[in-house]
Protein backbone atom coordinates (compact mmCIF):
# COMPACT_ATOMS: atom_id res chain seq x y z
CA UNK A 1 0.00 0.00 0.00
CA UNK A 2 2.56 2.41 0.95
CA UNK A 3 4.66 1.72 -2.65
CA UNK A 4 1.64 2.20 -4.02
CA UNK A 5 0.86 5.33 -2.61
CA UNK A 6 4.97 6.50 -3.08
CA UNK A 7 4.17 5.40 -6.96
CA UNK A 8 1.62 7.67 -6.99
CA UNK A 9 2.90 10.44 -5.73
CA UNK A 10 6.02 10.53 -8.08
CA UNK A 11 3.83 10.21 -11.25
CA UNK A 12 1.71 13.12 -10.27
CA UNK A 13 4.60 15.05 -9.76
CA UNK A 14 6.53 13.90 -12.95
CA UNK A 15 2.62 15.25 -14.42
CA UNK A 16 3.25 18.79 -12.72
CA UNK A 17 6.30 19.31 -13.66
CA UNK A 18 7.06 17.93 -17.28
CA UNK A 19 3.40 18.06 -18.61
CA UNK A 20 1.26 15.15 -19.61
CA UNK A 21 -1.58 14.52 -21.96
CA UNK A 22 -3.93 16.11 -19.78
CA UNK A 23 -2.18 19.64 -19.84
CA UNK A 24 -1.05 19.79 -16.63
CA UNK A 25 2.48 21.55 -17.79
CA UNK A 26 0.44 24.74 -17.91
CA UNK A 27 -0.92 27.13 -20.28
CA UNK A 28 0.78 29.07 -23.13
CA UNK A 29 1.49 32.34 -23.26
CA UNK A 30 2.96 35.04 -26.31
CA UNK A 31 4.89 38.36 -25.21
CA UNK A 32 6.38 40.40 -27.01
CA UNK A 33 10.01 41.51 -26.58
CA UNK A 34 10.67 44.22 -29.14
CA UNK A 35 9.27 46.02 -32.06
CA UNK A 36 10.99 47.97 -34.62
CA UNK A 37 10.70 50.63 -37.04
CA UNK A 38 11.49 49.45 -40.88
CA UNK A 39 10.51 50.67 -44.47
CA UNK A 40 9.86 53.93 -43.29
CA UNK A 41 8.62 56.42 -46.34
CA UNK A 42 6.67 59.41 -46.60
CA UNK A 43 3.80 57.11 -47.70
CA UNK A 44 3.68 54.84 -44.50
CA UNK A 45 6.44 52.52 -42.24
CA UNK A 46 5.93 48.83 -41.85
CA UNK A 47 6.23 47.57 -37.75
CA UNK A 48 8.22 44.47 -37.40
CA UNK A 49 7.07 42.81 -33.91
CA UNK A 50 9.14 40.53 -32.32
CA UNK A 51 6.77 37.83 -30.15
CA UNK A 52 7.97 34.90 -28.51
CA UNK A 53 5.72 31.85 -27.83
CA UNK A 54 5.76 29.86 -24.97
CA UNK A 55 4.43 26.29 -24.70
CA UNK A 56 4.88 24.84 -21.27
CA UNK A 57 2.42 21.55 -22.51
CA UNK A 58 2.72 18.37 -23.38
CA UNK A 59 0.81 19.07 -26.64
CA UNK A 60 2.51 20.55 -29.67
CA UNK A 61 0.79 23.90 -30.41
CA UNK A 62 -0.19 25.37 -33.70
CA UNK A 63 -0.43 29.00 -34.84
CA UNK A 64 -3.20 29.84 -37.17
CA UNK A 65 -3.68 33.34 -37.01
CA UNK A 66 -2.81 36.94 -35.48
CA UNK A 67 -5.24 39.83 -35.10
CA UNK A 68 -3.93 43.14 -34.14
CA UNK A 69 -5.31 46.48 -33.23
CA UNK A 70 -3.52 49.84 -33.32
CA UNK A 71 -5.30 53.22 -30.39
CA UNK A 72 -3.88 56.39 -30.53
CA UNK A 73 -2.50 57.01 -27.10
CA UNK A 74 -2.29 60.96 -26.98
CA UNK A 75 -6.44 60.96 -28.46
CA UNK A 76 -7.86 57.76 -26.28
CA UNK A 77 -9.93 57.11 -29.37
CA UNK A 78 -11.25 53.93 -30.71
CA UNK A 79 -8.55 52.04 -32.98
CA UNK A 80 -7.42 53.34 -35.95
CA UNK A 81 -6.05 50.95 -37.49
CA UNK A 82 -7.32 46.67 -37.30
CA UNK A 83 -6.59 43.41 -39.31
CA UNK A 84 -5.54 39.94 -39.29
CA UNK A 85 -2.19 38.22 -40.58
CA UNK A 86 -2.40 35.04 -41.53
CA UNK A 87 1.09 35.01 -43.82
CA UNK A 88 4.05 32.45 -42.28
CA UNK A 89 2.04 32.34 -39.59
CA UNK A 90 -0.80 29.58 -40.05
CA UNK A 91 2.16 26.71 -40.74
CA UNK A 92 4.19 27.20 -37.99
CA UNK A 93 4.08 24.83 -34.84
CA UNK A 94 5.59 25.17 -31.24
CA UNK A 95 6.53 22.12 -29.81
CA UNK A 96 6.01 20.65 -26.38
CA UNK A 97 7.70 22.09 -23.75
CA UNK A 98 9.33 24.71 -25.46
CA UNK A 99 9.23 28.25 -26.90
CA UNK A 100 9.87 30.16 -30.35
CA UNK A 101 10.47 33.61 -31.81
CA UNK A 102 8.48 35.02 -34.47
CA UNK A 103 8.51 38.24 -36.37
CA UNK A 104 5.17 39.67 -36.88
CA UNK A 105 5.02 42.85 -39.23
CA UNK A 106 2.23 45.49 -39.46
CA UNK A 107 2.03 47.94 -42.22
CA UNK A 108 0.78 51.84 -41.66
CA UNK A 109 -0.47 54.24 -44.89
CA UNK A 110 -0.31 57.82 -43.97
CA UNK A 111 -2.72 58.46 -46.51
CA UNK A 112 -5.03 56.17 -44.68
CA UNK A 113 -4.65 57.62 -41.61
CA UNK A 114 -4.45 61.18 -42.19
CA UNK A 115 -6.98 60.86 -44.88
CA UNK A 116 -9.81 58.25 -44.19
CA UNK A 117 -9.25 57.76 -40.03
CA UNK A 118 -8.57 61.55 -39.72
CA UNK A 119 -5.15 60.46 -37.07
CA UNK A 120 -2.54 62.70 -36.79
CA UNK A 121 -1.12 65.23 -38.99
CA UNK A 122 1.94 65.58 -41.53
CA UNK A 123 5.27 65.99 -39.55
CA UNK A 124 3.70 64.86 -36.15
CA UNK A 125 4.44 62.06 -34.03
CA UNK A 126 1.62 59.11 -33.62
CA UNK A 127 2.28 57.38 -29.65
CA UNK A 128 0.55 54.39 -30.11
CA UNK A 129 -0.99 51.49 -28.25
CA UNK A 130 -0.89 47.87 -30.10
CA UNK A 131 -3.19 45.19 -29.09
CA UNK A 132 -2.02 41.31 -30.65
CA UNK A 133 -4.13 38.50 -30.57
CA UNK A 134 -2.61 35.13 -31.44
CA UNK A 135 -5.10 32.66 -31.68
CA UNK A 136 -3.41 29.00 -31.21
CA UNK A 137 -4.80 25.70 -32.06
CA UNK A 138 -3.37 22.94 -29.61
CA UNK A 139 -1.85 19.41 -32.12
CA UNK A 140 -3.65 16.27 -30.84
CA UNK A 141 -1.53 14.24 -29.85
CA UNK A 142 -1.02 10.20 -30.95
CA UNK A 143 -2.85 8.97 -28.00
CA UNK A 144 -5.28 10.70 -28.66
CA UNK A 145 -5.60 10.85 -32.65
CA UNK A 146 -8.95 10.81 -33.91
CA UNK A 147 -10.21 12.49 -31.07
CA UNK A 148 -12.29 16.07 -31.43
CA UNK A 149 -10.49 18.95 -32.83
CA UNK A 150 -9.42 20.83 -29.38
CA UNK A 151 -10.86 24.47 -29.11
CA UNK A 152 -8.00 27.59 -29.84
CA UNK A 153 -6.33 29.32 -27.45
CA UNK A 154 -6.01 33.38 -27.52
CA UNK A 155 -3.00 34.67 -26.44
CA UNK A 156 -3.31 38.58 -26.13
CA UNK A 157 -0.57 41.01 -25.87
CA UNK A 158 0.17 44.86 -26.18
CA UNK A 159 3.37 47.30 -26.69
CA UNK A 160 3.08 51.02 -26.49
CA UNK A 161 5.57 52.38 -29.02
CA UNK A 162 6.08 55.65 -31.72
CA UNK A 163 5.79 56.40 -35.35
CA UNK A 164 6.11 59.40 -37.43
CA UNK A 165 4.27 61.17 -40.18
CA UNK A 166 7.21 63.10 -41.71
CA UNK A 167 7.10 66.02 -44.30
CA UNK A 168 8.99 67.19 -46.84
CA UNK A 169 11.02 70.12 -45.81
CA UNK A 170 10.10 73.20 -47.23
CA UNK A 171 13.19 74.42 -49.10
CA UNK A 172 13.33 78.32 -50.75
CA UNK A 173 15.64 79.55 -53.28
CA UNK A 174 17.50 82.75 -51.67
CA UNK A 175 20.14 83.70 -54.03
CA UNK A 176 21.98 82.61 -56.82
CA UNK A 177 25.93 84.01 -57.73
CA UNK A 178 28.27 83.05 -60.45
CA UNK A 179 31.44 83.69 -59.22
CA UNK A 180 33.99 82.23 -62.17
CA UNK A 181 33.46 82.95 -65.05
CA UNK A 182 35.02 80.84 -68.21
CA UNK A 183 34.86 79.69 -71.90
CA UNK A 184 34.88 76.12 -70.50
CA UNK A 185 32.56 76.21 -67.50
CA UNK A 186 30.94 78.60 -65.27
CA UNK A 187 31.10 77.91 -61.80
CA UNK A 188 28.74 79.74 -58.72
CA UNK A 189 26.49 78.56 -56.28
CA UNK A 190 23.06 78.18 -55.05
CA UNK A 191 21.85 79.43 -51.16
CA UNK A 192 18.91 77.53 -50.27
CA UNK A 193 16.65 78.22 -47.00
CA UNK A 194 15.54 75.14 -45.54
CA UNK A 195 12.53 74.46 -42.75
CA UNK A 196 12.00 71.61 -40.66
CA UNK A 197 8.24 71.18 -40.85
CA UNK A 198 8.55 68.29 -38.50
CA UNK A 199 8.43 67.43 -34.61
CA UNK A 200 11.79 65.92 -35.01
CA UNK A 201 15.52 66.46 -35.82
CA UNK A 202 16.30 65.81 -39.38
CA UNK A 203 19.76 65.78 -40.84
CA UNK A 204 20.54 66.21 -44.39
CA UNK A 205 23.04 63.81 -45.06
CA UNK A 206 22.54 63.89 -48.98
CA UNK A 207 21.59 65.87 -51.78
CA UNK A 208 22.38 65.54 -55.56
CA UNK A 209 21.37 66.84 -58.20
CA UNK A 210 21.27 66.79 -62.04
CA UNK A 211 20.10 69.38 -64.72
CA UNK A 212 19.64 68.16 -68.72
CA UNK A 213 18.79 69.95 -71.83
CA UNK A 214 18.14 68.31 -74.67
CA UNK A 215 19.77 65.33 -73.30
CA UNK A 216 23.23 66.74 -72.00
CA UNK A 217 24.23 66.93 -68.90
CA UNK A 218 24.94 70.75 -67.81
CA UNK A 219 24.99 70.69 -64.00
CA UNK A 220 25.26 67.90 -61.69
CA UNK A 221 26.58 68.50 -57.82
CA UNK A 222 25.64 68.31 -53.94
CA UNK A 223 26.02 69.04 -50.86
CA UNK A 224 29.40 68.76 -49.59
CA UNK A 225 28.52 68.36 -45.75
CA UNK A 226 25.14 67.85 -44.03
CA UNK A 227 22.78 69.73 -42.14
CA UNK A 228 20.88 69.20 -38.92
CA UNK A 229 17.84 70.95 -37.90
CA UNK A 230 15.58 71.22 -35.02
CA UNK A 231 12.04 71.03 -35.17
CA UNK A 232 10.75 74.25 -36.72
CA UNK A 233 14.31 75.32 -37.40
CA UNK A 234 15.36 76.61 -40.56
CA UNK A 235 18.53 77.40 -42.01
CA UNK A 236 20.67 78.49 -45.34
CA UNK A 237 22.19 75.66 -47.19
CA UNK A 238 25.25 76.20 -49.89
CA UNK A 239 25.00 73.88 -52.89
CA UNK A 240 27.83 74.74 -55.14
CA UNK A 241 27.11 74.89 -59.18
CA UNK A 242 28.80 74.36 -62.04
CA UNK A 243 27.97 74.71 -65.96
CA UNK A 244 29.06 73.66 -68.79
CA UNK A 245 29.51 76.31 -71.32
CA UNK A 246 30.35 73.57 -74.27
CA UNK A 247 27.60 71.36 -73.66
CA UNK A 248 25.51 74.66 -72.66
CA UNK A 249 25.71 75.67 -76.45
CA UNK A 250 25.56 72.77 -78.05
CA UNK A 251 22.24 71.79 -76.72
CA UNK A 252 20.77 75.37 -77.15
CA UNK A 253 22.38 74.87 -81.34
CA UNK A 254 19.87 71.76 -80.98
CA UNK A 255 17.20 73.09 -79.70
CA UNK A 256 17.17 75.74 -82.66
CA UNK A 257 17.22 73.43 -84.93
CA UNK A 258 14.10 71.28 -83.83
CA UNK A 259 12.37 74.31 -82.07
CA UNK A 260 12.09 72.21 -78.89
CA UNK A 261 14.04 72.62 -75.83
CA UNK A 262 13.45 69.50 -73.65
CA UNK A 263 14.49 69.50 -70.34
CA UNK A 264 15.06 67.22 -67.10
CA UNK A 265 15.60 68.28 -63.61
CA UNK A 266 16.47 64.77 -61.31
CA UNK A 267 18.18 64.34 -57.83
CA UNK A 268 18.32 62.27 -54.88
CA UNK A 269 18.26 63.35 -51.43
CA UNK A 270 18.63 61.49 -47.96
CA UNK A 271 17.69 62.60 -44.24
CA UNK A 272 18.08 60.75 -41.32
CA UNK A 273 16.25 60.65 -38.30
CA UNK A 274 16.15 59.22 -34.72
CA UNK A 275 12.75 56.65 -36.45
CA UNK A 276 15.21 55.50 -39.47
CA UNK A 277 16.13 56.97 -42.67
CA UNK A 278 14.43 58.70 -45.24
CA UNK A 279 14.75 58.62 -49.15
CA UNK A 280 12.82 60.78 -51.90
CA UNK A 281 14.01 60.71 -55.61
CA UNK A 282 12.58 63.79 -57.39
CA UNK A 283 12.55 64.13 -60.91
CA UNK A 284 11.05 67.34 -63.47
CA UNK A 285 10.67 67.44 -66.76
CA UNK A 286 9.15 68.98 -69.46
CA UNK A 287 9.58 71.13 -73.30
Amino acid sequence: MRMHLLLTLVAWSLCLLGGCAGGLGGSPSATITNAKLAGLTFDGVRIDFDVNIKNPSSRPLGLDVLQYQFLNKDTGEEAFLEGSLTDNISSQVVGPRSSRSLRVPATLSFPQLLEALDQGRLGSIVSYRANLQLMTLPQPTTAAAGSQTPAPLSLPMSWDGKFPIPNIPQIELVNLTWDDMGLISLRGKAIVRVTNTNEFDIDIRKFAYKVQLQGATLMSGGLSSGALLRPGQTREIEIPLRLSMLKLGAAVMDAARSNVAAYRIKGDARVVTEFGDLSFPFEESGK
